[in-house]
């Protein structure tokens, strides 16, 4: 396997808001942005349906359907996991009262240590034992196994984030009896002794919790991916990773970085999610960006390091660049007019 058939895919997760990043590209312009401008300019525009986190990592794993988020995490998580049984996934979450709604807080936000998650672990397995229902995962990553496919649909906890709870709760046959346990939970929780400390110490309590994720895995709709490497950490990847045959590493700051630790005997094909730093400004994420992959990824199409590169900004359009890309003089400017977030 030679360098010249690497492909790399850039996932840049959350990217900003297009309008912002196309006034500031005008503005630092091609002399300070080069590969910005070259690579954009010239690369193949690749349309694609608006899409929530999990169901856009499938898509750039080259799955033909989206595998149930609870079962994917819960592959490589859960002792003893079958792919047959249903799953759910349960987020401990804190709900604020607003107005006549409730606002849901996620747990990433809550900073819940590991000590505190494994005591409301305990306190929901206990109470519920009684109704056949345990969390199973690690201490801070909890799922419920179900022997039967239930009627039940939810939002990814990513889109409740800081959201009012109005019509947004989970639908289908069986929702008004998980409505029930998480009004139990509610309850549970709030008297548990982890909150009440949180309470005096001025944190917010981890008052509820979310069942989201639903769903079981067939396998036979899986497409194999052992040629291909996953650079990130984020659970829903691992998975996929491991239910794919694919190769899982962790993420690089840099395309430098990149080409020191991959192995190009290994796979040919690389889906890299780039986590950008905390940068004050769009300015500082463009100039951080060209830096530390664009120009580099552009000399690597030069001099034949990479077959092609695909570059997602988490807009309705992606861009393919392949080394003949970079021959055209007839594009001279980002088409930001046709994309929209």
């Amino acid at each position: 396997m030679t360098r010249q058939s690497q492909a790399l895919t850039l996932w840049i997760h959350p990217a900003l808001g297009v309008e912002d990043v196309a006034q500031v590209s005008k503005e630092l312009g091609k002399k300070i942005l080069p590969a910005w401008h070259r690579l954009l300019a010239r690369g193949d525009l690749i349309p694609q349906k608006p899409k929530h986190f999990y169901a856009k990592a499938a898509y750039l794993m080259h799955q033909v359907t989206m595998p149930a988020i609870a079962a994917t995490e819960a592959s490589f998580q859960v002792i003893g996991f079958n792919e047959q049984d249903f799953w759910l996934k349960v987020s401990p979450v804190h709900l604020r009262p607003d107005r006549d709604t409730l606002v849901l807080i996620p747990e990433a936000e809550l900073a819940m240590t590991a000590d505190e998650a494994k005591s409301l672990k305990f306190a929901f397995n206990r109470h519920f034992e009684a109704e056949g229902l345990q969390l199973e995962g690690t201490d801070q990553a909890w799922f419920l196994r179900l022997p039967q496919v239930i009627d039940f649909q939810s939002d990814t906890l990513d889109s409740l984030k800081y959201a009012s709870m109005q019509g947004r709760y989970p639908t289908g046959a069986s929702a008004g009896y998980w409505r029930r346990l998480m009004n139990e939970a509610q309850m549970l929780f709030h008297s548990h002794p982890v909150n009440e400390r949180r309470r005096e110490q001025g944190q917010l309590d981890i008052n509820s919790v979310w069942f989201w994720g639903e769903g079981q895995l067939d396998l036979a709709k899986m497409t194999s991916r052992n040629d291909a490497q996953i650079w990130s950490n984020h659970p829903y990847l691992i998975g996929l990773a491991k239910l794919t045959q694919a190769h899982q590493l962790a993420p690089v700051d840099s395309y430098i970085q990149w080409q020191q630790q991959v192995d190009f005997n290994v796979s040919r094909h690389h889906l890299m999610q780039v986590l950008t730093p905390s940068l004050s400004s769009v300015q500082d994420y463009l100039i951080w960006l060209e830096e530390n992959w664009l120009s580099p990824i552009a000399a690597g199409l030069v001099n034949d390091q990479l077959h092609s590169v695909y570059i997602d900004f988490d807009y309705t359009m992606g861009w393919l660049v392949e080394p003949r890309c970079l021959k055209r003089f007839w594009r001279r400017s980002i088409p930001f007019k046709m994309i929209k977030e």
